[in-house]
């Protein structure tokens, strides 16, 4: 199931019109008609108003194999949006962004800020 089907499915179980969900989440209607036919992608910012209005995880919303009943909010939007921008870069920056991830969880594990719980990729 697509987004936007995502999105127009949950908003009409809880019985709201495009309007309604826009005064509730602060997204113009004409927006949230895009988003669930799929003619727009919601900005990091709006996917969470989406998801906190609808009441489920951002990662339902957007992943197939998320969990509706796990609601999870993203505490920080502009951190998302970044994430969600590296899915656009090409495979060598991710990886090195990745790389750079693992070393960081890394050296806060070995001070003791951060379980160990991360998987750290093999370096190649």
């Amino acid at each position: 199931m697509s987004l936007g089907e995502k999105i127009k499915k949950l908003r009409n179980e809880k019985g709201l019109s495009q309007e309604k969900f826009g005064k509730q989440s602060g997204i113009r209607p004409n927006h949230v008609g895009k988003y669930e036919a799929n003619k727009t992608v919601p900005s990091a910012d709006n996917l969470r108003k989406i998801a906190e209005v609808l009441e489920v995880s951002s990662d339902y919303l957007l992943f197939d194999d998320a969990s509706r009943n796990e609601k999870i909010k993203f505490i920080d939007p502009e951190r998302l949006e970044r994430f969600m921008s590296i899915d656009k870069m090409d495979e060598k920056d991710r990886d090195t962004i990745k790389n750079i991830l693992d070393a960081m969880i890394l050296k806060n594990q070995v001070i003791g800020l951060v379980e160990p719980k991360v998987k750290m990729s093999a370096q190649g």
